[in-house]
């Protein structure tokens, strides 16, 4: 850990993780390049047919997400895990702040509570199979892990009131556990939406979903900032937690779309013997 006082020209100690960040950028450029080769067309695609086809994409997948309803409601849950994601990322840090007094100690925190957030998503990924065999089936399985994360927004809200260690500990703990259940839930609502869309809709789809996780940080951001800052960090941790429990409403049942459905392979039927 750097002094806070250690300086190397322009560069403070806040200035390493941006540095690193772009260093690690730098090397995953080549990387992708090399590994990640295009495929060879017919005819390249000029700049300005990518840019027209941009809303021909969106409107395509606007169209797919709402010929099915229960396509329709997965992809607005994805507009609610925006609204999380964007309150944990953007309160956190200042709560952090506010619970050591420097700024040097809540990015230390920060980043470790961070790191620890990251491997808990992993470990959400890797058990939302098992988490659905428990539930008996993939769509309780994601409600669980969805009331985990409004569980952890909970803990996050009443921890608001409290100071010192313990409430550094609560605060990492709401992270950390928020992102399992995010992994559990998110996990398991790819795997709904990936049975209910054909082949030919799943890539325009994704598009139009991550579209709506945008959309939902977009409205957060705006909206959150003003009610934390107007009525209270802990009003605007509970909002949270109910715009995403709320979601689990519009978990569909383990249904295929008829499209879907209809590229599934057919059983053969079998031949009598002579």
């Amino acid at each position: 850990m750097l002094p806070a006082s250690w300086s190397l020209g322009p560069l403070v100690p806040l200035s390493v993780p941006m540095l690193l960040a772009a260093t690690a950028a730098a090397v995953q450029l080549p990387v992708t390049l090399a590994a990640l080769p295009e495929p060879p067309r017919e005819r390249a695609a000029s700049f300005g047919n990518v840019l027209r086809g941009v809303p021909v994409a969106i409107t395509a997948g606007l169209r797919s997400g709402l010929r099915e309803r229960a396509v329709t409601r997965l992809l607005l849950v994805a507009a609610g895990v925006g609204v999380v994601l964007n309150a944990i990322e953007i309160f956190t840090p200042g709560r952090l702040q506010e619970l050591t007094g420097q700024p040097e100690s809540a990015g230390m925190v920060y980043a470790a509570v961070g790191a620890i957030g990251y491997a808990g998503s992993a470990l959400g990924s890797a058990l939302a199979p098992l988490t659905a065999r428990l539930a008996r089936g993939s769509r309780r399985g994601a409600i669980t892990g969805t009331c985990l994360t409004a569980l952890s927004l909970a803990v996050l809200a009443a921890s608001t009131s409290l100071g010192g260690a313990f409430a550094i500990v609560l605060a990492g703990l709401g992270y950390v556990t928020l992102y399992v259940g995010c992994g559990v839930s998110e996990l398991l609502r790819g795997e709904m939406l990936h049975q209910r869309a054909s082949s030919a809709e799943r890539t325009t789809l994704l598009s139009v979903d991550s579209l709506l996780l945008q959309a939902g940080g977009a409205v957060a951001a705006a909206g959150l900032g003003w009610v934390a800052t107007h009525l209270g960090l802990a009003t605007a941790w509970w909002i949270t937690a109910g715009v995403i429990l709320a979601t689990a409403v519009l978990l569909p049942r383990a249904e295929r779309s008829r499209a879907a459905a209809a590229q599934a392979p057919q059983p053969v039927p079998a031949v009598a013997a002579g």
